[in-house]
């Protein structure tokens, strides 16, 4: 069996829909912080902030079989407690929706809906 005939197998019976689609958030244990200023630092390793990690994920049954699919995702994202963070996090996470339904698209997994207009992150 070729690989365009495995995946064809995808059940299509129920397409997966946009809210299935989740954004997961994950502290990222091992950031760079070779570009931070003296100051930068300091606050960072008093708890002013953290590192974060942003990506797009889905469970698709592929030949009975659930798949689980997932963006590139993006790390090293400076996380802030302010509103400025937060807008850029739903950028990232828009974008990190876009790369997965990319993904699911070339295994022929149909999303249906519109992505929210805001995401709620998973914590992971």
């Amino acid at each position: 069996m070729g690989i365009s005939d495995q995946f064809r197998r995808v059940d299509t019976s129920r397409p997966l829909r946009a809210a299935d689609i989740r954004v997961v958030l994950v502290g990222d244990d091992y950031p760079d912080t070779s570009y931070l200023d003296q100051g930068e630092l300091e606050a960072y390793r008093a708890g002013a902030f953290e590192f974060v990690g942003v990506y797009a994920k889905a469970t698709v049954p592929i030949r009975g079989v659930l798949q689980a699919f997932r963006s590139g995702g993006v790390y090293g994202i400076e996380h802030w407690s302010n509103a400025a963070t937060e807008a850029y996090l739903q950028e990232v996470a828009g974008e990190e929706v876009s790369a997965l339904r990319d993904i699911l698209g070339a295994v022929g997994v149909i999303v249906e809906g519109d992505d929210p207009d805001r995401f709620d992150f998973a914590h992971q």
